[in-house]
């Protein structure tokens, strides 16, 4: 088995909602652009990365597929409420995947077990962007790389479908509720300086 095999295989043992991506294309290409960001950062080990540096313990692609799987639901319970809205099903976990896929390159290992640091990436480009781009390279639909870029206060964009909408909320939902398990202000507040 080559490298790259492997790491495909750590990346679907590590995001079992990608497998519940219907189609076959565009499951592969989430997972095409996990493995560039992992190729390009300094990870061993993708599930090291924390989703922020400041709190360890937090893999950034157990918090990704936790998001895909919290969207589907969420969609789901706004469904059964509302017959006029419904959700694209694929859009919300391929979106979810990738909303933080470029973290691993926006933060680098200390070398110290389980601690990390921005990298030089955060200098020169908001989160969320480098994702965007690798997204658009690997041919995804501009409703993606919108999910991707929207995600985030820090890239200034917003939502164009209801898909997007749900990933924003959900993604900091989580976000604050890890932050407030660790004691970190509160991204609602404002406070987003890790």
């Amino acid at each position: 088995m080559t490298n790259e095999e492997r790491k495909r295989e750590r990346l679907g043992e590590l995001m079992p909602a990608a497998a519940r991506i219907a189609d076959e294309t565009l499951r592969g290409k989430v997972i095409d652009v996990w493995l560039e960001a992992w190729e390009r950062s300094g990870w061993d080990d993708v599930a090291d990365c924390p989703s922020n540096p400041k709190l360890p313990g937090l893999p950034i692609i157990r918090q990704a597929n936790c998001v895909a799987e919290m969207a589907v639901a969420v969609a789901g319970l706004i469904e059964a409420s509302y017959d006029e809205l419904s959700f694209d099903r694929d859009r919300l976990i391929a979106g979810g995947l990738l909303l933080d896929a470029s973290k691993i390159v926006e933060m680098e290992p200390t070398g110290e077990a389980g601690a990390a640091r921005f990298s030089a990436l955060t200098k020169v480009m908001p989160h969320a962007t480098y994702a965007a781009h690798m997204a658009l390279n690997h041919g995804l639909a501009d409703e993606i790389v919108n999910i991707i870029l929207s995600h985030t206060k820090l890239t200034n964009t917003t939502p164009m479908t209801p898909e997007a909408v749900v990933l924003h909320y959900v993604d900091y939902m989580l976000a604050d509720c890890m932050r407030m398990k660790r004691g970190a202000g509160l991204l609602m507040r404002g406070d987003i300086s890790y």
